[in-house]
């Protein structure tokens, strides 16, 4: 199904979300994450490698700053913080937005975490994150909460995600939800940093 029923609720866009493949597709508990290396908000680039030399590594994929939800979300976890670190533990936010609007972003709201620029979704495309949007788009934005429609519609968009990443490269813990509205509780990402035996799927 590409298109929204008439008058479609937000049953009918979790339903779409199930249906379209995305959650299935997506990069799960005990696979492999894709490596890489993107730019933060000051232009330095950021290996996820050299990222798990340190210790397990959280990261969770945003819609970006037109989000509120999203937003929100970055907000519990940098509250959060402090209980990633004490656990060794990194956090890195993903958004497709240029290193200027995540440098507004991080001043703005006081993030002490690194806001990385995933350009055209590339990454979000190697966890199998990205989906066209339904039509019609407009209503599908507000599903998602947008709080302004784009001036230019998406082709696609990325499933907001959360994922922590063992010391292997595995993920331990991944949130893929299919109601568009729910985000990672930044408590059991905190729990996932601990170590313990084999983790499990996970969807708030």
């Amino acid at each position: 199904m590409r298109a929204l029923p008439t008058g479609a609720t937000l049953q009918d866009a979790t339903e779409w979300l199930c249906s379209c493949g995305v959650i299935a597709g997506a990069v799960q508990v005990g696979e492999m994450v894709p490596d890489f290396e993107l730019s933060n908000a000051d232009n330095m680039s950021v290996d996820l490698g050299a990222l798990l030399d340190r210790g397990p590594v959280a990261i969770t994929f945003i819609l970006g700053s037109c989000s509120p939800i999203c937003r929100a979300s970055l907000l519990t976890l940098q509250n959060a913080l402090s209980g990633i670190e004490a656990c060794h533990g990194t956090l890195v936010a993903i958004s497709p937005e240029p290193p200027s609007a995540s440098r507004a972003v991080a001043k703005q709201d006081g993030f002490r975490f690194d806001m990385l620029t995933d350009d055209d979704h590339q990454l979000g495309r190697l966890f199998g994150l990205t989906y066209q949007p339904p039509e019609p788009i407009s209503v599908w934005l507000d599903f998602l909460g947008f709080a302004t429609l784009p001036a230019q519609m998406p082709s696609n968009l990325i499933l907001p995600a959360t994922y922590v990443v063992d010391s292997n490269g595995i993920a331990a813990y991944a949130f893929l939800d299919p109601d568009p509205r729910r985000r990672a509780d930044p408590r059991q990402v905190a729990e996932c940093l601990l170590p313990r035996g084999p983790a499990v799927p996970l969807s708030g």
